[in-house]
């Protein structure tokens, strides 16, 4: 079903544009038209604007992240993806338990990835904790 963005989803879409210093189609609020994908729920949205509903359309590159907490407090990773023409093409959404995503809070409680990473690094996973060098 593909249906205009929610007022969240736009949000988190132009912060992310902002953190990547992405310049992105001219109108593309306006023309911006979303997807929810198959992800258990978790958030992850196609992104299309009238121009780009190609079929073909492929991974490009990720090109921004960051990460906020879901109202029941569970981790959320949010990334912007462009297609291999360097277009918007997916907003990636990881919820830590893989769980459901509740709300997309505000921007005021986003954190950058690289915030978040050193927020945590004591939680790393014991394959890295306890590799052999």
């Amino acid at each position: 079903m593909i249906r205009k963005p929610t007022k969240s989803e736009l949000e988190l879409i132009e912060y992310l544009i902002g953190e990547a210093n992405y310049t992105p189609e001219l109108n593309w609020k306006e023309t911006l038209m979303v997807s929810p994908m198959d992800d258990g729920g978790m958030g992850s949205l196609r992104l299309f604007t009238e121009k780009r509903c190609e079929p073909n359309r492929i991974f490009g590159r990720a090109i921004s992240s960051c990460a906020f907490y879901d109202m029941d407090k569970v981790p959320v990773c949010a990334t912007l993806i462009t297609d291999q023409d360097n277009k918007l093409f997916e907003l990636d959404m990881f919820k830590g338990d893989f769980s459901k995503l509740i709300n997309i809070p505000h921007r005021d409680c986003y954190t950058s990835w690289e915030e978040y990473q050193e927020q945590t690094k004591e939680f790393r996973p014991a394959g890295e904790r306890f590799s052999k060098k």
